[in-house]
């Protein structure tokens, strides 16, 4: 296995891992000295705190309303619930945060196609260790249960329907030659309706 690589913190005999959870209502991308300053010195007044101070709360359900501080460079990350203060007097190192807020942003189609490129990626694995060298990568397809254009139709349709200025998005399983087999209605709005008459006048 590839060895794994990240920062994180060590703590000396922790005595249990208390979980709490957490919601994290902002995602702050923080550039140059500005991650390292609240890195090292959290109980230090930050100004990015105190601007979303109203953002971190802890609800009566005991849900922890926090912000996620990402390290432009790095991808690591500092969870922060103020308790209405200007500083972090909760905080967590979040190591790697970037790629948690990656995932958390997949689709459920484009987790699936991710599943069956991984269950592909496992089988070639096993073919090269029985000694296969070459593959044809169409023919690996055609072998599989992986019907690939499906799964990237319905990706694109789910992120689509994410769309603020999509009004509905809808993907059809029509195993018909030349028939649509994904609807999709905008949104009506000004810019857009002006747009369209403009390139249709420039098509013409």
């Amino acid at each position: 296995m590839k060895k794994l690589k990240f920062n994180s913190t060590l703590n000396h005999k922790q005595s249990d891992y208390k979980t709490h959870k957490v919601i994290v209502e902002k995602v702050v991308t923080v550039y140059g000295r500005s991650f390292s300053e609240l890195k090292d010195h959290p109980m230090r007044d930050n100004p990015y705190i105190a601007e979303n101070r109203d953002l971190m709360y802890i609800d009566s359900d005991d849900v922890a309303h926090c912000l996620l501080f990402v390290d432009y460079d790095s991808g690591d990350g500092i969870l922060v619930e103020s308790e209405g203060s200007n500083y972090a007097r909760k905080s967590q190192f979040i190591s790697n945060a970037r790629a948690l807020i990656e995932n958390n942003e997949l689709t459920a189609s484009e987790q699936k196609l991710h599943n069956s490129l991984k269950k592909l990626v496992d089988h070639i694995a096993e073919l090269a260790h029985c000694g296969e060298k070459n593959f044809d990568f169409e023919e690996l397809l055609d072998k599989s249960d992986m019907d690939l254009k499906s799964l990237l139709r319905d990706s694109v349709v789910t992120m689509l329907q994410e769309r603020e200025d999509i009004q509905m998005a809808e993907s059809r399983s029509i195993d018909v030659d030349f028939q649509p087999n994904i609807m999709v209605e905008a949104k009506p709005t000004q810019e857009l309706t002006f747009y369209c008459s403009l390139h249709v006048k420039t098509v013409e």
